[in-house]
């Protein structure tokens, strides 16, 4: 039998000598690193840099053509750090994130004031102004920090020491109301008896009289070896190798996303190219001032089919999945249809109000717009619903009217009727309104759905906030151009706007694709799966769009120099097309983040998203324009994407949880952003033009391979493209 002795009380007044120094060093190490940290905070002092930006704000009207690119940094970091610096609220680099934003308001404030003052906002002025501001709210600091004094590091507790012995009548000290330490010993087995012996010691040292050092060590037994106990099950058996989910759905969608829906895609561009080989007859047909009033028309009407379509063909999608999805959907085509003619009747009435407030000079053309809006909204919905059903053909014909047979009577008009915008309008009138008509007979309305309206209040919770989305999803990508109008006048307007929808083409081929998927998303009902599919297709998306970045900056050029005249200066433009190709990338992220949204019924975080991106992206342009020209507003045209691809993105609250770009792909999207910006600022000569066309050559046939593959089904690496099916390593995750 083990028997208990006590240790001799010598040897527990050892021990507390012992633990005793442990604590004093290490007090001594926590105040030297406390002091190390303080100096490397000095040392690390961006004070200096906030200087530095300040100089160069003050310099930026010396720099010459992009070379105010180094004056970006300082533009969007000096002065906020600065103030915050004053404010005594400066962290270090944690504060970069707080700082950018303060200085693009700062920066919006100094335009405003001058404005205001009558004087002309140019990099002269505003880099003075936000120079003078940076350096003054950076002096005021360091006055601040020299008023207060250095902070110092803060002082530690002094040592807990020990109470000193009872001392016996001669003297000595007196253990004998000291609890003794236990200490089993057992003959027959002496390791026992040493690790048991070991553990007491160890348990000594963390708690002095109480259990909590043996506790420790029980926790740390359970940290080193997490067995199973008895008659329960080991952790790891619950880990699942493979995700669950509706894979074969999944699977499917994922394949017709690259092959029927591209059809969708094909016959939804049409109407884009037909309306840019339309533009050199039109313009030749009417005037330049007739051309403007047509172009403002236009713009109206699609404001305008957006706004009365209430984001129902977004909802009619999501009904159709449900339950009863069919007849659902149907009546809420006939919803749409009731309140998009009530909105177009008071649009129309008051069109006499409206019209010219917006430029339109004819109340005629005014009212042609608004009905050209509602047709619009109704072919959106009508499209929908066809893409829900399956409806191939039907959705052929209807976009060929909408585009084809629109451009066609609106160009016979021109040459019948007369050169005028009003000829023109009721031309597209007619092929929109065609196009409405026959989408409303191939889907046929449920018009019993308006007695019991108050069943769809679901389809205007999900829809009205697409309103507002779309809507500032428009001003993030046509506001620029009033900035630039302001600033640098209406040629820099028409430089400009041909850059960016050259550059914007893959914007415009991500919008498309993101009207075709979305009834795929939806009919996928596994959360799990509905991921891996968001995540596969946001990936090869991103592997498409590679080459298709990379040739469009390498065919600017060849393609401006046919496209605008020389008083364009075309050679000047290939670099705005490189940057605003770029944010194809953000752009594809911003549309993968919003399929996620809706699919969850999230669209009001969504506009909310959308909106403050679009605010970011006038104040950046009011700041950036002034220094750099069409080439900042271009700059911060990829900044605000970005911004909005990051504010999109689905929090895990909301349950859906999509994986993110392999590592892999993320660096190829590196290395595409590199070569596309460095093809943009490539020579225009002879020689390097024939160099270009070689690798638009290539870069067609790179897409036209991946297009090619991702068509037959194909898997693709992992490494790439997120699978659908994830196969999970033993181990790998704990439930």
């Amino acid at each position: 039998m083990p028997t208990i002795t006590d240790v001799p009380p010598g040897w527990r007044t050892r021990l507390q000598v012992a633990r005793d120094q442990v604590a004093r060093d290490q007090v001594a190490r926590d105040q030297v690193a406390r002091d190390q940290v303080a100096r490397d905070q000095v040392a690390r002092d961006p004070g200096l840099l906030v200087g530095v930006g300040a100089v160069l704000l003050m310099c930026a009207p010396v720099l010459p053509g992009l070379s105010r690119l180094v004056v970006l940094p300082a533009l969007l970091l000096a002065p906020g750090y600065a103030l915050l610096r004053l404010l005594g609220q400066a962290t270090g680099m944690r504060s970069i994130s707080v700082a950018v934003p303060v200085s693009l308001v700062l920066a919006v404030c100094a335009s405003l004031v001058l404005d205001v003052s009558g004087i002309r906002l140019g990099p002269l002025s505003l880099g003075l102004v936000l120079g003078a501001v940076t350096a003054l709210f950076l002096a005021g600091s360091y006055r601040r920090q020299l008023a207060v004094g250095w902070p110092a590091s803060p002082k530690p507790p002094p040592p807990r020491q020990p109470p000193p012995p009872k001392l016996g009548p001669w003297g000595q000290p007196d253990f004998s109301d000291t609890e003794p330490i236990p200490v089993i010993k057992d003959p027959k087995n002496l390791w026992s008896d040493a690790r048991l012996y070991l553990t007491g010691a160890v348990a000594a040292t963390l708690g002095r009289h109480d259990c909590r050092g043996w506790g420790r060590v029980r926790g740390l037994r359970r940290q080193v070896s997490p067995s199973p106990r008895r008659g329960r099950r080991h952790p790891h058996d619950d880990v699942v190798l493979e995700v669950p989910g509706d894979h074969p759905a999944a699977t499917n969608a994922l394949r017709a996303m690259f092959t029927r829906d591209f059809v969708y895609l094909g016959v939804s561009a049409l109407q884009v190219v037909l309306a840019a080989a339309m533009t050199p007859i039109v313009t030749r047909l009417v005037g330049v001032s007739e051309f403007g009033q047509l172009a403002l028309a236009i713009t109206v009407a699609e404001l305008l089919g957006l706004t009365v379509s209430l984001g129902l063909p977004f909802a009619a999608q999501k009904v159709f999945v449900g339950e009863d999805g069919d007849r659902r959907s149907r009546g809420v085509l006939a919803i749409s249809a009731v309140l998009a003619v009530a909105a177009s009747l008071v649009v129309v009435l008051a069109a006499p109000a409206w019209g010219p407030a917006v430029g339109l000079d004819r109340v005629l053309d005014a009212r042609l717009a608004a009905l050209w809006g509602t047709c619009f909204a109704l072919t959106l919905t009508s499209l929908a619903m066809l893409r829900s059903r399956e409806k191939l053909r039907m959705a052929i014909l209807v976009a060929a009217l909408q585009s084809v047979g629109a451009q066609a009577a609106g160009l016979l008009l021109l040459y019948w009727w007369g050169p005028t915008v009003t000829s023109y309008l009721c031309g597209m009138i007619i092929g929109q309104g065609a196009a409405a008509f026959v989408g409303l007979l191939a889907v046929t309305p449920d018009w019993s759905a308006l007695a019991g309206i108050r069943r769809y209040g679901g389809i205007f919770l999900f829809g009205l906030p697409m309103v507002p989305q779309q809507l500032s999803a428009f001003i993030l990508g046509v506001g620029d151009r009033v900035v630039i109008r302001h600033l640098l006048g209406s040629a820099a307007v028409g430089r400009y706007s041909v850059a960016y929808n050259m550059g914007s083409l893959g914007f415009i081929i991500l919008v498309f694709v993101f009207q075709a998927w979305m009834p795929r998303i939806y009919a996928v009902a596994d959360r799990v799966a509905r991921s891996r599919l968001l995540a596969s297709s946001r990936d090869m998306m991103n592997l498409l769009l590679i080459p298709v970045v990379c040739g469009l900056a390498a065919g600017a050029p060849v393609v401006l120099r046919v496209w605008v005249p020389k008083s364009f200066r075309p050679a000047e433009l290939a670099p705005i097309v490189a940057i605003v190709a770029i944010g194809t990338f953000p752009f594809g992220q911003f549309t993968a983040n919003l399929r996620a949204l809706m699919s969850e019924g999230k669209t009001g975080w969504a506009a909310v998203a959308t909106l403050v991106a679009a605010a970011v992206n006038i104040g950046l342009n009011v700041v950036m324009v002034p220094f750099l020209g069409i080439t900042g507003s271009a700059i911060a045209t990829v900044l605000s994407y970005a911004l909005c691809a990051r504010l999109t993105r689905p929090p895990v609250s909301f349950g859906l949880q999509v994986p993110g770009a392999s590592v892999l792909l993320r660096t190829l999207i590196g290395g595409a952003v590199a070569v596309t910006l460095a093809i943009g600022v490539l020579p225009t000569s002879p020689v390097w033009l024939a160099i270009r066309l070689a690798m638009v050559a290539g870069a067609l046939l790179a897409f036209a391979l991946l297009l090619r593959r991702a068509m037959a089904g194909f898997e693709i690496s992992a490494r790439l493209v997120t699978p659908i099916v994830a196969h999970q390593k033993r181990g790998a995750m704990l439930s």
